[in-house]
């Protein structure tokens, strides 16, 4: 049972459902319930700060150049999954993807939350980071930053 209910989480992110969403990092504080005007609202299934209480079996993060784009860089072009990008997702650079970071695993990018991967960026980036956002201008704002970013391995049965 409860791995079915695991797989239908992870069919509903895939496709766009309510554990899709980013979560916020801070556990328990009152920042974690707090969500921007338009943003999407946090997953409620983990709780926990994604870079320090990882689960069992995590890979070290890695330090990456994480920046943002929204739908007016894509040109209306659909994702590298023939989806249509929306917030809760992120393209990998290259490498990260070859490396495992593979289309519908889950990430954490420090202080930002968890997203999924839904797409890819062209060649000649590295060890990079996307982060899908709903406007030009938040993108922008986000600009262009290192941080410690981690591939949350798949939960064990039973996790949420």
């Amino acid at each position: 049972m409860t791995r079915s209910v695991l797989a239908a989480a992870l069919l509903a992110a895939a496709l766009g459902g309510p554990w899709a969403a980013p979560e916020p990092c801070a556990a328990g504080s009152a920042a974690a319930g707090a969500r921007a005007e338009g943003q999407p609202r946090p997953a409620a299934a983990r709780s926990v700060e994604c870079m320090t209480r990882a689960r069992p079996g995590a890979p070290a993060p890695v330090s990456a150049s994480v920046s943002a784009y929204s739908a007016e860089e894509t040109g209306g072009r659909p994702t590298a999954t023939g989806r249509a990008p929306r917030p809760g997702i992120v393209a990998v650079s290259p490498d990260l993807y070859a490396a495992g970071w593979t289309f519908g695993r889950e990430i954490c990018v420090s202080g930002h939350g968890v997203f999924v991967v839904g797409d890819l960026m062209g060649p000649g980036r590295a060890r990079a980071v996307d982060i899908f956002m709903d406007s030009r201008a938040r993108a922008l704002r986000f600009g262009r930053r290192t941080l410690p970013v981690r591939l949350l391995p798949p939960g064990p049965p039973g996790a949420p």
